[in-house]
């Protein structure tokens, strides 16, 4: 911190009487909050400090954190009471410091800021990082204890818990001359950091259990704070030994081994920091007395202690760190880095601007709209439309839009239709498929057909050496899908399935947001879609532009609201996570009986890796237009649809954690001419477009475990569906 940015932070605190800063909260058991919070400009006797780092005591802040026995606290409440940083504004009658001065603070929560009376600040001399010096008062705790333990020259001993207090304990011992240390702990997930440390000799309780009762050592450090320590320091201790509780145990003990104790005329000492006042020395000298020592075995660099904290928190992410001490055991030290604060946040200015609680942040999520989304546009590939009904008129309008192509020639069973189409956009109307195919103006075709004829026109086209353009779904089934995918590779021709929702701004936005790890490691999705279809959509589609009623067959259709409706969303939701579905279990329904698909349909996922889906659809719901996405992990979650929102315990550029963020305005993207653009400059550019056939065969592979589920009664496994096709999972899921 610059003495500019503390002269600036000491001259807010004279004018107003406060500084503006963030603490930590817990608001209720098992909760964590980074709020805003304002700090008293120093007293007489008192010093003003901007904290550079606050030290977590693990062990205890995980108990209190869980509300565990004799370690409950008041809520809501301020954890913390280690801490280092940077003196910024000094009381009248504080002597021997001054603005500018490093100083280690005792017992203060953690936040940016603190004001703390004199006699619990002490100075840091230079060349010890402040990082490292914030852990005074865990060192007090552990020299207390390593005092009153006695041992002696060349004496062996044992710690039992090698978290944070147990490794400063023999860290500071062997700085007294002990002799070789036995470290105890329930895993092996502090072995290595131990051994590192010169610890002899490593048991790990889950491993040998039955190793402790040779041990035998005249000095036992029960470190671990569980009730259950002392039983098992007792069977570690030498007979005539000494067992030092260092601490207080949280919860109550199953049983307390008295005829061990006397049997073995073992010296039960408790080294409680609250015993320092019951020594001869008044209390506040009896720390300063341990202070000093642990001050200056750092300043001298007799004793390290950067290697114990294995975890950085940035203080915005302290939700999501409590949430993980209290199931990761393999945490020795942890400490929260106050410099990760963006500056209106860590002391020297105004409380954020977000509001607590407030779904609407000051700063609304927007998209990039600075550039044209045509601005990579290459290439150029003239289309034909084959089938000209109601969608072939929205992707006219798209292939119209986008700049690197245009409409060259239309065909449809209806010539009518086709001629509709071809006026509208300067194009010609063919008479037939082989027309289309045979015309040397003609460089891709989109194919906007009823399901059952993709396969056939596909192959057809792409034998012709025309790329193709699958309007959804690829095809009526995975066998029809897997021809097509052959036959464009048999003839080098680029074929993409139409899923343009990925162009849609708000995925972009969620795309970053998980690629930032937003949401931590992926758990996962709950989609919706719910419609009211009118009785004549199977009869001639929305628009009754094309009669026909092909979507009421199931050999012609291939399926109902999964095939039709929901595929999008099913592309969507594995290109934004890239998970790997394992299997499908699904259930269907056909409300209405007004035709042979489905109009109901409840698809459960299971995701390699543990993660969980669930895709549920009805073009039956009366009354009802409704969409929605929503994806989550370990540490948050996104909601798509039907509003863009975050909720985030990661601390992002610009976005607050532990509340949700709503964006009000999402530009609506041409994503179907961004569909086509992209595809034709991929064509240009000799590389895969962004949507493979392989996509689309990845699609289809899913809608068939879930109508085979259906019909089955169990869960069904894509990937053995695409084996048995003589496709390679690997490539395609």
């Amino acid at each position: 911190m610059s003495s500019s940015s503390d002269s600036r932070a000491g001259a807010v605190a004279a004018a107003t009487g406060v500084l503006s800063a963030h603490g930590i909260l817990w608001p209720n058991l098992g909760q964590s909050r980074l709020r805003p919070i304002r700090v008293t400009r120093c007293r007489r006797r008192e010093v003003t400090v901007k904290v550079v780092a606050s030290v977590v005591s693990c062990g205890t802040e995980r108990a209190r954190f869980l509300g565990l026995p004799n370690a409950s606290v008041e809520f809501p409440h301020e954890p913390g009471y280690a801490a280092a940083g940077v003196v910024i504004d000094v009381g009248a009658e504080v002597s021997g410091l001054a603005v500018d001065d490093r100083v280690a603070l005792l017992d203060v929560p953690h936040q940016s800021v603190a004001t703390v009376p004199i006699e619990r600040v002490y100075r840091v001399a230079e060349g010890v990082a402040l990082e490292d010096a914030a852990l005074l008062q865990l060192g007090i705790i552990a020299a207390q204890g390593v005092r009153r333990a006695a041992i002696q020259q060349g004496e062996p001993f044992a710690v039992i818990g090698m978290g944070l207090i147990g490794s400063l304990a023999h860290r500071i011992a062997r700085l007294g001359g002990a002799g070789p240390c036995t470290a105890i702990t329930a895993t092996r997930a502090k072995a290595g950091r131990a051994r590192e440390s010169g610890v002899e000799q490593f048991i790990a309780l889950e491993e040998d259990a039955a190793a402790v009762e040779q041990l035998a050592r005249p000095v036992v450090i029960d470190a671990t704070g569980d009730p259950e320590g002392l039983a098992l320091a007792v069977k570690v201790a030498k007979s005539g030994g000494r067992v030092i509780l260092l601490g207080s145990p949280r919860g109550l003990a199953s049983c307390f081994p008295v005829t061990e104790i006397w049997r073995k005329h073992l010296q039960i000492i408790g080294a409680h920091v609250n015993g320092l006042k019951h020594e001869p020395l008044p209390p506040k000298q009896a720390i300063r007395r341990e202070a000093e020592l642990v001050l200056q075995a750092l300043a001298s660099n007799r004793l390290v202690v950067s290697d114990l904290f294995t975890t950085e928190v940035d203080p915005r992410e302290a939700e999501r760190f409590y949430r993980r001490l209290t199931r990761d055991r393999g945490i020795i030290g942890a400490r929260f880095d106050w410099s990760r604060l963006p500056q209106e946040m860590a002391g020297n200015g105004h409380p954020t601007t977000y509001v607590q609680g407030s779904d609407k942040p000051r700063h609304a999520i927007t998209a990039d709209s600075r550039s044209s989304p045509f601005a990579s546009a290459r290439g150029h590939l003239r289309f034909a439309i084959i089938g000209c009904g109601e969608i072939a008129v929205t992707n006219a309008e798209a292939i119209a839009l986008a700049p690197n192509a245009t409409l060259a020639a239309c065909h449809d069973v209806n010539p009518a239709l086709a001629e509709d189409l071809a006026q509208r956009h300067g194009a010609v109307a063919a008479p037939s498929i082989e027309a289309v195919l045979e015309r040397p103006d003609v460089d891709a075709v989109m194919l906007c057909l009823p399901h059952h004829l993709h396969a056939p026109a596909a192959i057809q086209a792409a034998e012709a050496g025309k790329h193709v353009v699958v309007e959804k779904p690829m095809a009526i089934d995975l066998e029809s899908a897997i021809r097509m995918v052959r036959a464009s590779e048999r003839s080098g021709v680029v074929m993409s399935v139409c899923f343009p929702e990925r162009y849609k701004a708000a995925v972009k936005i969620i795309g970053r947001w998980l690629s930032d790890h937003a949401i931590g490691e992926f758990g996962g999705l709950d989609v919706r879609w719910f419609a009211d279809k009118p009785a004549s959509y199977y009869h001639s589609g929305l628009t009754g532009r094309s009669p026909s009623g092909w979507r009421m067959r199931l050999d012609q259709a291939g399926g109902g609201v999964l095939l039709m409706n929901l595929v999008h969303d099913v592309d969507l939701a594995r290109h934004l996570t890239r998970a790997r579905v394992k299997e499908v279990m699904a259930f269907s329904g056909n409300l209405e009986c007004a035709a042979e698909v489905e109009d109901s349909i409840s698809v459960s996922v299971r995701y390699e890796g543990g993660a969980v889906g669930s895709f549920l659809g009805s073009s039956a719901s009366r009354g009802l237009r409704e969409e929605s996405m929503r994806i989550w992990g370990t540490d948050g979650q996104i909601e798509m649809k039907p509003a863009v929102r975050l909720y985030t315990l990661r601390a992002l550029h610009g976005i607050p954690t532990g509340e949700w963020i709503t964006s009000d305005e999402i530009p609506e993207l041409p994503i179907r001419a961004i569909y086509v653009s992209r595809f034709v400059s991929a064509v240009a550019g000799e590389h895969e477009p962004d949507i493979t056939v392989l996509d689309g065969l990845a699609v289809q592979a899913f809608v068939e475990a879930a109508y085979r589920s259906t019909r089955a009664g169990r869960s069904v496994r894509p990937a053995d569906l695409l084996k048995d096709a003589g496709m390679v999972p690997e490539g395609v899921l």
